[in-house]
């Protein structure tokens, strides 16, 4: 018998295209939904880009003067051995130069207050003077920390949590290394390392930073609730995330924040001790010659990992108890104290509205995307939709990897990444979400009951439109006051940091060394 051609759209011959056909929902193809997830997670990196380059600008600022403060004084160190120019002195003579040209729209004689486009001027100056140093030391930090995580970020991860290799003379894990060697060929992937984490939890993740090195984690928990269609969803969700990238753009996310993290210990390191401590063990860490499979790299990895450098709960040292070195210490830690609140109100703040809105949505596209590439390589959907009512319930989160919660297949709650963000919303989507989007792609699972409905969806997009305005007002009192704070924090480094310590410790040392 000749075989009938099946429907496609006249308009449109691709092989992604696919003709609704009659139901309660209209079908589509995982060729087109991974198309569709595809444009929206780079349009919305796109938007990211924008963000962090826009929040750039006042966190490099803030660093700035810090930074020409120590490379003075590096320079009067280097200039007992080898005779070098004074930056001091020719910073001045720049600055009468700058003073003695003359601005047309200068405010005439006697008046005292600054015409704007003065003030433009100045503000314009300061930032092309302060920024760039800045963003040396943060490009300088982010890629430390980048190769920090590509020398040992997965190996640290198992060692934390304690994963172990599967035994192959238990049928479910040699049925699970089966799985994931099959889910490898047909995503046309290297077979990824597989480990195992015993405990009850539900749950699985890949972690890594390319398909080279990938390493998919599974608890013994998910082995003894799913069927075998249930755990080929899962990892084929999976194999898709790391065939599609996500482990590379997941390293970059998250050394993105915990450079930030890394920046704020060391700005608080002057005046409190916990910093310290942390700095040191990370450092100590990074400067060893040997890597790799240790309980000193576990530490060290969980240590930066799991955001203990991100100095929210600052503990700062007493140094009333002292005296006058007390006293001393106090003034020569204002400084840094103020360039740490400006950098942690502004990455807080700013970052929250400029960065981490589009961040979290394009995760979420990225999770979409991995969902649609499962039921390509499972030609199963009701398989993951099961799966991931299982994996919704509160005892899939696996203790002691919050922070790597959007790395799971899902998670229950909110991770620890979502608290760093500090959005309302997850960097996983919705689970009803993800089962409207599987019934999209044939599944036959429905929502679980209780879910968020079309109401919901209505009455939230209501509260948005009225509410919309006293958001704006708040973002831009706060970003106000964000900004402030780097005013402040120059203005203080000028007074104090160069006034009381860089400029006279400068001359004492020109002095000895003539």
């Amino acid at each position: 018998m000749e075989e009938k051609e099946l429907p496609i759209a006249e308009t449109d011959r691709s092989p992604g295209a696919y003709a609704p056909v009659p139901g309660p929902v209209d079908r589509e193809s995982f060729f087109a939904a991974q198309a569709r997830n595809r444009r929206t997670s780079w349009r919305l990196t796109a938007l990211c880009v924008l963000g962090v380059l826009i929040l750039g600008i006042p966190l490099s600022t803030v660093l700035g003067p810090l930074f020409y403060g120590a490379a003075v004084l590096a320079v009067d160190g280097a200039n007992f051995f080898t005779p070098l120019p004074d930056p001091v002195r020719w910073a001045f003579d720049e600055m009468d130069k700058l003073n003695e040209v003359k601005d047309p729209a200068a405010p005439v004689a006697g008046s005292s207050d600054p015409s704007p486009r003065e003030v433009a001027r100045t503000a314009a100056v300061v930032l092309a003077v302060a920024a760039p140093p800045g963003a040396l030391v943060l490009l300088l930090a982010w890629l430390g920390v980048r190769a920090l995580f590509l020398r040992s970020g997965a190996g640290g991860f198992l060692l934390s949590l304690g994963a172990r290799d599967p035994k192959m003379d238990d049928l479910e894990e040699s049925q699970l290394v089966n799985v994931t060697a099959e889910m490898a060929i047909a995503a046309g992937l290297p077979p990824p390392r597989v480990m195992l984490l015993d405990g009850p939890a539900v749950n699985a993740a890949a972690v890594g930073s390319s398909p080279q090195d990938a390493v998919v984690v599974v608890s013994r928990g998910l082995l003894d609730a799913l069927d075998r269609d249930e755990t080929q969803g899962v990892i084929g969700h999976l194999v898709g995330s790391v065939g599609n990238g996500d482990l590379r753009i997941a390293m970059t996310m998250l050394s993105f924040y915990q450079t930030l993290g890394l920046v704020t210990a060391a700005l608080s390191s002057p005046f409190s001790a916990p910093a310290r401590a942390a700095l040191r063990r990370l450092l100590r860490f990074a400067f060893r010659r040997r890597s790799g499979g240790d309980a000193a790299e576990a530490e060290a990895v969980t240590q930066l990992l799991t955001g203990a450098l991100d100095g929210g709960d600052l503990e700062v040292d007493d140094f009333e108890r002292q005296g006058w070195i007390g006293k001393a210490r106090n003034i020569a830690a204002l400084p840094f104290l103020a360039a740490y609140m400006a950098f942690w109100m502004n990455q807080k703040i700013l970052g929250s509205f400029l960065v981490a809105p589009p961040l979290t949505f394009a995760w979420r596209a990225r999770r979409h995307l991995a969902d649609a590439t499962a039921v390509q390589l499972t030609r199963n959907p009701d398989g993951l939709a099961r799966a991931l009512l299982r994996l919704s319930r509160p005892d899939a989160a696996v203790p002691g990897a919050a922070w790597a919660s959007h790395l799971f297949a899902a998670w229950p709650g909110k991770g620890a990444l979502d608290e760093k963000v500090g959005m309302l919303a997850s960097f996983q989507p919705r689970i009803e979400i993800r089962l409207r989007r599987l019934r999209a792609l044939g599944s036959t699972v429905p929502p679980p009951p209780g879910g968020r409905g079309k109401g919901f969806e209505g009455m939230k997009a209501v509260a948005w439109l009225v509410g919309a305005p006293l958001i704006l007002g708040c973002a831009g009192l706060m970003t106000a006051i964000a900004l402030a704070t780097v005013g402040i924090s120059l203005a203080i480094d000028g007074l104090f940091f160069f006034g009381i310590f860089v400029v006279p410790l400068h001359a004492l040392l020109r002095h000895l060394a003539q």
